[in-house]
């Protein structure tokens, strides 16, 4: 065999800060900051619990389209993925 997987654990990559890593390992630290943690298999039950409403959608969505003119070459790709977050169906995930 010419390659061999190796891993190598998330926090020795020097990639991610502290408060990630202590996130995605569930850490005691910081779970007084977020109701659940979030899994692959809980996305669905996050999506049933959380809403956010047409007012906020539409000021999310107008100041994102204020800040993509800023931008010379934003997409149209951009552009319609910003129009989409209108939709009540969808989510996004911020950071």
């Amino acid at each position: 065999m010419l390659f061999t997987k190796q891993t190598l654990p998330i926090e020795n990559t020097n990639l991610f800060s502290d408060l990630f890593i202590d996130y995605i390992n569930n850490s005691d630290k910081v779970k007084p900051f977020f109701q659940e943690q979030i899994y692959k298999t809980n996305f669905q039950s996050y999506f049933n619990t959380t809403s956010f409403d047409a007012i906020n959608r539409s000021v999310l969505v107008s100041a994102l389209n204020s800040q993509s003119l800023l931008v010379k070459n934003t997409s149209d790709f951009s552009k319609t993925t910003i129009s989409l977050l209108e939709s009540p169906s969808t989510y996004t995930i911020t950071t």
